[in-house]
């Protein structure tokens, strides 16, 4: 690992030099497909057993002043669940019985405003929230919410995590060069102790980019390695404790223009660029990718998503929709977050009471399921089901 020793001190953070970070490594991938040829192939039914063994349901508790229309992220800490809507962090225990919001919005001390990230560091025991407008990083001890210290970042963090080593790793945002927060790296590994950068990623082609597109990390965890990839890349990197990235898989998207060049037209309405493939979503664990790929760019209309899932012992890839649960006749799955090789994803109640209405008579209901349809009200907070 490189050592940097020229620092410069930015916001409250020392920040390396960003053109001295590491460059894009040309090692060969473990995995490389096709998307394209992927997605001409008929699709396959997929059954929630064909990946999973057990589904469980956490009905996340409502309470009087807020409610989860949307859940950005989901992370666990021991046996408590920490659940962000993109501008706020509730805490529930493993039951889902509400425990606390974590921090406030507002412009205080512990106080944060605006789009949020937030991440917990299970070696320590905190939990950290990055608010965009301020570029300032709330700590707290996670299971008591306590609000210990702040400090700054001064790039987008598109997401972030820690290593066992007591160290973060941000990765910021793609933007243009008009944009005073633009950064040639795309991940800083930071001491989280020091407030020190200790070394950085260097991205060539984000000295090139003019585009109105902003492009984000895709980011999840297993065992003790990330793995991530940006939605308009094609290669899905392994990063490991060490700050050591080789890539991983390569999904070749075989666009004809690059998104460096893309301009959108945000007045128009439909469909635009509607050839072009990138990653809307992208989760695996140690046996299975689920890759949802977007097709075009929509405005004001329905996106074209499209499903793929593999199999990475026999490296093979098939289109599909949602995995028929066929476990315990509830809700077809796909994941988002990905927990511990444990699979998870969200519904809304009203989807779940729904589905159950429509496929009564038509699909056999597990008894589990069916107590969770009869618990549930359509206004009360979503619900996780986790696969394992």
């Amino acid at each position: 690992m490189i050592s940097l020793v020229i620092f410069l001190s930015v916001g409250g953070v020392f920040f390396s030099s960003c053109n001295q970070g590491k460059s894009f490594q040309k090692d060969h991938p473990d995995f490389n497909f096709s998307i394209r040829e992927i997605l001409d192939q008929n699709q396959k039914e997929l059954a929630l057993s064909d990946f999973g063994q057990s589904i469980r349901y956490v009905t996340l508790e409502s309470q009087p002043g807020f409610l989860l229309n949307f859940i950005y992220k989901v992370q666990k800490y021991q046996e408590d669940i920490f659940v962000s809507d993109r501008e706020r962090v509730y805490q529930f225990d493993a039951n889902g019985n509400f425990v606390r919001e974590i921090g406030k919005v507002g412009k205080g001390p512990g106080e944060h405003t605006g789009r949020i990230r937030f991440g917990v560091n299970p070696y320590r025991g905190k939990l950290f929230i990055y608010s965009f407008p301020t570029k300032l990083i709330n700590v707290y001890q996670a299971l008591t919410g306590e609000f210990l210290y702040s400090f700054s970042f001064d790039y987008f963090v598109s997401d972030f995590y820690f290593n066992e080593n007591n160290q973060i790793l941000f990765f910021t945002e793609e933007g243009s060069m008009d944009d005073l927060n633009f950064s040639v790296n795309e991940a800083y590994l930071i001491d989280n102790d020091n407030k020190v950068s200790i070394d950085s990623i260097f991205n060539p082609l984000r000295a090139e980019k003019r585009s109105q597109i902003v492009g984000h990390v895709l980011l999840y965890q297993n065992q003790n390695d990330a793995y991530y990839t940006f939605n308009y890349g094609d290669t899905l990197f392994r990063l490991d404790q060490n700050f050591i990235r080789k890539p991983f898989a390569v999904f070749n998207l075989e666009n004809k223009i690059s998104h460096l060049v893309l301009k959108l037209d945000f007045s128009f309405s439909g469909i635009q660029f509607s050839d072009f493939l990138y990653f809307d979503h992208v989760v695996g664990n140690s046996n299975f990718f689920f890759l949802s790929i977007g097709k075009g760019f929509a405005v004001g209309v329905e996106r074209d998503i499209s499903n793929i899932f593999c199999q990475k012992n026999e490296g093979k890839c098939w289109p599909t929709t949602k995995a028929r649960n066929d476990l315990d006749g509830g809700m077809p799955f796909w994941p988002r977050w990905v927990i511990n090789g444990k699979l998870i994803n969200y519904y809304h109640p009203h989807e779940i009471i729904d589905y159950y209405n429509k496929t009564k008579g038509e699909v056999t209901h597990g008894s589990d399921f069916v107590r969770l349809v009869n618990s549930l009200l359509e206004t009360d907070n979503p619900v996780l089901a986790i696969v394992e």
